[in-house]
């Protein structure tokens, strides 16, 4: 028996968003708090975004699970309780059309570990703990430039 093929990326829901001012919701996925807050802090500047947090990929993935649809998931890569990777690979199995909003954060100086994830998403979707305010932003910008979100 064949599933019902999930779209892609809402379109008209991005545009309609874009066109009538709306926010665009991140969803920031970290272990430690006190990242939790210094990101959601640096993102309050940036009226045009509603940020949500999880402190673990399995809390993000069941807040994924119960209908959020953010449109930047900024996530940890190393967590004790569900990586990001695990996320990543969860998102992909039930909601494909989120993938490329993914934008992957680590402290982690393995190289095979960058290599990895380098492949899987290209340099503008990882960025190296610790980094700029300037680089967070590119990064999501960069995202919702891609879904059509930002013009």
């Amino acid at each position: 028996m064949n599933e019902p093929v999930k779209p892609a990326i809402n379109e008209a829901k991005v545009i309609e968003k874009c066109e009538s001012g709306g926010k665009a919701t991140i969803l920031i996925v970290d272990d430690e708090p006190n990242i939790l807050k210094a990101i959601r802090f640096f993102l309050s500047d940036e009226s045009n975004y509603i940020v949500v947090t999880a402190k673990s990929g399995n809390h993000a993935k069941k807040m994924i699970q119960e209908g959020l649809t953010p449109d930047v998931i900024l996530t940890d890569i190393a967590m004790p309780d569900g990586t990001g990777l695990k996320l990543r690979d969860s998102i992909e199995q039930e909601r494909p059309e989120l993938i490329s909003r993914i934008i992957f954060m680590t402290a982690n100086e393995d190289g095979d570990l960058k290599e990895i994830i380098g492949k899987m998403v290209g340099k503008n979707r990882f960025l190296k703990k610790p980094f700029s305010v300037d680089q967070l932003i590119a990064s999501i910008r960069y995202v919702l430039l891609e879904l059509g979100f930002l013009k």
